[in-house]
């Protein structure tokens, strides 16, 4: 969801279009004392400012390399260039102080920047360092393998994220002919398909061809002299030579001027549906391309300032729904190929108007707009106020050296290479060229500009005006076809299916990964919406099954009632009431077979499921709704009820494993109400009577408690119509859905915790063959009870969390694995409990263990084993052995957490996890790339730092020997 909160501040709102800032004009006149500007031999630029009111030097450097130079093979590697030049001479340095590492790395769109801050006597050896960074790069295997793998991680993260598929969708549109040379526009794939070696290549060419003294700049300002920094200058960064390139190469002083997308006159209106955007809320983008900087400033000036006629239009209209200005957004985006306008905005639904119809009565204004006469609150002109306000803040950036280079920096990358020397002067001079731009002039630009428009809802909303989109002719924008690299994706997945189905092997030689085969085609079958009284609906598709899953949470679980094991009961008399109501359908022939009713209830939340087959949805779904609104619980279901949980609850309480658990609780979540949850007392429900189960019972009519998921064939027509008819009558009771009261654990500095346990013992011969009872019973001398570790998980919202998960399953398979080794009668058997939300926390248990101290060498064995392996698979690199190696771990977190997607209720189980993991139905999904691109180097950081060779909570048994 977005945060319109940030609307206001954030130009750009969810666009995000990184590396670009807006350009403030610089004082007209001559230039300022102190400023100087230099060419050196080899061509290069540099640029002084003396300021000796600062105690300190800012260095830049910069190279006219950025997302607009891109090609579709080489999107990500700009970015991934600048990340490495910090480290690119350091090689060479022979050890001491590099003062890179401390540098700001910017990647923009016409330019890649890098900034130092340093004292004027690091000047010398910092200008050296830069130098060697910039015209002798040197990257190391492990420099380009870390670099590589954390850009992997960002850029997919980034591309399977909400703002990705907004930004790439837009940029893709607006940009049709190279969306590439976008931040957005970067392949996720292309760091699968390219090894490292290729990507060492390409790297070395873009240094050739970008990273030249001809394509570069250098300014240093602050405490230093202008001959000083000539001298200095021309010392580190004169002597190295341009690279000769070959005929045809195309660099950045031969981009092409900007035209509109389409050509023609047509206005484009594209509809952008995602589940994860805000149902409450309607968001209007509208773009013009292809205007020039200066009169695409004044624009955005004259529209955006508060009072603006614009604005205050705008909020006239009562159909739009605008909480007020700060709703309203107006900027001006460049490029060194032309400017963008874009206008946006936040709109409420409303009764009185749809979405498309909002954006019509937007968009008209928006047409409407004239700069000639358009008058703010004040009276004053709106263009005018637009010019004064940009020679304002040029005025402010006068008395600021740093910010003066800095703002020259961004300037000279946008400013045509053919004018390259009258950028200085233009930029000096600018407020004079603000000031003598005519209104007239630049409403012709604006009206003679054809703008496009994004209208951006909720998959829910684009579903139930379909057919009003349709007419208004938007086109339908979605994860599958919204970036080119997404669209191409899909058409190499979809030709891959149909090479398996004539029987074609393109196994060999296809750079789509199990992984983006596995999240391309199910990250399609996802849908969501909300029902009038605020109840969420996560849907999965799946054509492949008959059947469907109609998956009922409801929010609170064994931490919401006091009374151990009260919560548990009611869910389960909730789901005898649908079993109840399905079976006597049956009996009336509703259904041809009895649907599958199953129940369980977990820390936070509880969650029935209801299998049946596809046919029988809406007749399941409406037995379910009366099973909820009218069912009843009689006294004998009652105390059936109580019985079955005080049965099941003394096996468990029984159990070794159990009561180290509860003793492990009590260690690590004191005072909380986890140590109600599990707890070993001689009774279950004993003080609980009928009474109290009635008056309970009109809590699951709270409608703020319920989230359902749906997996399998589910309809697609009248989906919504029908979640409304049934469990849409419900009411929220309170204030809506609460928060999952999980607790942190506060693990010991001494972890180490004796349980006395108790031993249930128990046999499978029966009482004919047993034989006559002993008249005297020997107790056991020895006890093999178990031992369990506790290792604290990483957060549950980090990428390390995933991988955290599968170093544990990996360390568990070790340890059983170390047993096969020892010459001992002991059955090292180990089990775990994956680190989850509720109990942020791996838990191994190792069964059967006579010595404790044995226990512990194996699983410190098991830890710093696997660490060093690690270690060296990442030193090692890409060998076959690493390569098996690492794949068996990412195959035993597949195996573990996957295993179930074969069905609907394990994908449902999944869609809950991922939902209670971070909120978002895709995360086992995102789980799945982390764990595809995890490389050995990102094993064992993981590992290192979460595996300690010491669990920090331990807990035996009393009666195991030391």
């Amino acid at each position: 969801m977005m945060n319109v909160q940030n609307l206001k501040k954030n130009s750009l709102l969810v666009l995000l279009m990184a590396g670009i800032t807006a350009v403030f004009p610089l004082s007209a006149g001559n230039q300022p004392e102190g400023f100087s500007t230099y060419t050196l031999e080899n061509g290069m630029k540099c640029f002084v400012f003396e300021d000796f009111s600062s105690a300190l030097v800012r260095i830049e450097y910069s190279a006219e390399a950025g997302f607009s130079d891109q090609k579709p093979e080489t999107a990500g590697l700009f970015l991934l260039y600048s990340g490495l030049f910090p480290a690119a001479g350091k090689a060479a340095a022979g050890g001491g102080v590099w003062y890179p590492d401390k540098m700001q790395t910017q990647c923009d769109a016409d330019s890649s920047r890098y900034i130092l801050t340093v004292t004027p006597e690091q000047v010398d050896g910092a200008l050296q360092q830069i130098a060697a960074c910039a015209f002798s790069p040197d990257f190391t295997d492990t420099e380009l393998e870390t670099e590589l793998s954390a850009q992997k991680k960002n850029v997919t993260a980034y591309a399977f994220s909400t703002a990705g598929f907004i930004n790439s969708s837009i940029d893709a549109r607006m940009f049709p002919e190279a969306p590439w040379k976008f931040d957005s526009g970067i392949y996720p794939a292309l760091f699968e398909k390219l090894p490292a070696a290729r990507v060492r290549t390409l790297l070395a060419d873009i240094a050739g061809k970008y990273y030249r003294p001809d394509n570069s700049a250098l300014f240093i300002s602050g405490g230093i002299t202008a001959k000083r920094a000539l001298a200095l200058a021309e010392t580190y960064f004169g002597t190295y030579r341009n690279v000769p390139q070959p005929a045809g190469t195309v660099t950045t002083a031969e981009k092409t001027a900007d035209t509109a997308p389409g050509g023609g006159k047509k206005i484009h209106r594209y509809v952008l549906a995602d589940p994860e955007i805000s149902s409450d809320m309607t968001q209007i983008v509208i773009q013009f391309r292809g205007l020039p900087l200066t009169e695409s400033d004044i624009i955005a000036g004259s529209l955006n300032a508060e009072g603006s006629s614009f604005k205050t239009a705008l909020v006239s209209q009562k159909k739009l729904a605008l909480r007020g200005e700060d709703y309203i957004n107006i900027a001006a985006v460049h490029q060194k190929a032309g400017s963008r306008i874009i206008i946006q905005a936040l709109l409420e639904n409303t009764k009185e108007s749809y979405p498309v119809e909002q954006a019509e009565i937007f968009l008209r204004q928006v047409l409407q707009t004239d700069l000639t006469t358009g008058k703010n609150v004040s009276g004053e002109s709106d263009f005018s106020h637009a010019q004064k306000t940009l020679s304002a803040a040029h005025d402010a950036l006068s008395g600021n050296t740093a910010s003066f280079m800095n703002t020259l920096s961004q300037y000279r990358a946008l400013y045509p290479r053919a004018a390259a020397d009258d950028m200085v002067a233009s930029f000096i001079n600018r407020p004079q060229t603000v000031s003598a731009v005519r209104s007239e002039t630049v409403q012709k630009l604006l009206k003679a500009a054809v703008p496009s428009v994004f209208v951006l809802v909720n998959s829910s909303v684009r579903k139930e005006y379909r057919t009003a989109f349709s007419r208004a002719g938007y086109e339908l924008v979605t994860t599958q076809n919204g970036s080119w690299y997404t669209d191409e994706l899909y058409k190499k997945l979809q030709n891959q299916t149909a090479d398996t189905q004539t029987g074609k092997n393109t196994a060999a030689g296809s750079s789509i990964t199990p992984a983006e085969q596995f999240i391309g085609a199910n990250r399609a079958q996802f849908d969501s919406f909300s029902l009038r009284n605020g109840i969420p609906v996560t849907v999965k598709r799946n054509q492949a099954t008959s059947e469907v899953l109609i998956g009922m949470e409801l929010n609170g679980g064994r931490l919401r009632s006091t009374i151990p094991g009260f919560e548990e009961l009611m869910i389960n008399a909730l789901a005898q009431n649908i079993q109840k109501k399905l079976h006597d359908a049956v009996k009336n022939g509703t259904f041809a077979t009895e649907p599958e009713v199953l129940a369980r209830t977990d820390m936070g939340s509880s969650f029935i499921t209801v299998s049946c087959s596809a046919a029988d949805f809406v007749p399941c779904l409406n037995c379910m709704s009366d099973a909820v609104i009218y069912g009843t619980i009689t006294p004998a279901e009652a105390d059936g009820l109580v019985y079955d949980k005080r049965s099941r609850y003394r096996i468990q309480k029984n159990s070794a494993e159990y009561q180290m658990f509860c003793a492990a609780i009590r260690t690590l979540y004191k005072n909380s109400g986890y140590t109600s949850v599990f707890t070993i007392q001689d009774e279950l429900l004993d003080t609980i009577d009928y009474r109290q189960i009635l008056a309970a019972y009109p809590d699951l009519l709270d409608a703020g408690r319920y989230r359902f998921i749906l997996t399998g064939r589910i309809p697609e027509k009248n989906l919504t119509e029908t979640m409304e008819k049934s469990f849409g009558v419900l009411l929220k009771q309170k204030s809506g859905t609460a928060e999952i009261p999980y607790s942190a654990p506060v693990f010991p500095e001494n972890g180490s915790c004796e349980v006395q346990l108790t031993h249930l013992f128990l046999t499978d011969v029966s009482a004919d063959k047993a034989g006559p009872m002993p008249e005297k019973l020997v107790p056991t001398k020895k006890f093999y009870d178990p031992v369990q570790y506790w290792i604290p998980a990483p957060r549950t919202d980090s990428d390390d969390f995933p991988v955290f998960n599968a170093l544990a399953y990996e360390l568990c398979r070790r340890i059983e694995g170390l047993s096969d080794t020892q010459k001992t009668t002991e059955q090292a058997n180990a089990g775990l409990y994956p680190a989850t939300p509720a109990v942020p926390a791996a838990v191994i248990t190792l069964y059967r263990i006579e010595h404790t101290a044995t226990a512990d060498e194996r699983y410190r064995k098991a830890v710093t084993g696997l660490i060093d392996d690690l270690n060296r698979a990442a030193a090692a690199g890409a060998g076959s052995q690493e390569r098996l190696f690492i794949t068996k771990i990412k195959n035993g977190w597949i195996e573990k957490t996957l295993a179930e997607t074969g069905t609907n209720r394990g994908t449902a189980l999944l869609i809950r996890n991922a939902l209670d993991t971070s909120g978002t139905a895709e995360q086992y999904l995102k789980d799945y790339r982390i764990i595809s691109d995890c490389t050995a180097r990102n094993f064992y950081t993981v590992a290192a730092n979460y595996l300690p060779a010491e669990a920090p909570l331990r807990i035996y048994s009393k009666d195991s020997e030391k």
